[in-house]
């Protein structure tokens, strides 16, 4: 599954889910989605890996850690 999610936390905020990843060593990414969204309140998910990148309306994301196995991004000038 994408991202392997292994927990849900109660943020408001973007930046308060963003601290909730830092502080959990398991964490390598997460995103975050306003209230309203789905369903009435905010919804925070901290994840074991970093899902392949996606666009997403309402819905703010990063990662805190890096993946030893991820291959390195290749420029395009």
């Amino acid at each position: 599954m994408p991202g392997e999610r292994f927990l849900k936390a109660s943020t408001q905020y973007a930046t308060a889910c963003a601290a909730e990843c830092q502080q959990d060593a398991r964490c390598h990414a997460w995103p975050h989605q306003r209230s309203g969204v789905q369903g009435p309140a905010s919804r925070c998910q901290l994840k074991r890996a970093v899902p392949p990148i996606a666009v997403a309306t309402y819905t703010n994301s990063g990662g805190v850690r890096p993946i030893d196995a991820a291959p390195p991004m290749e420029s395009r000038e």
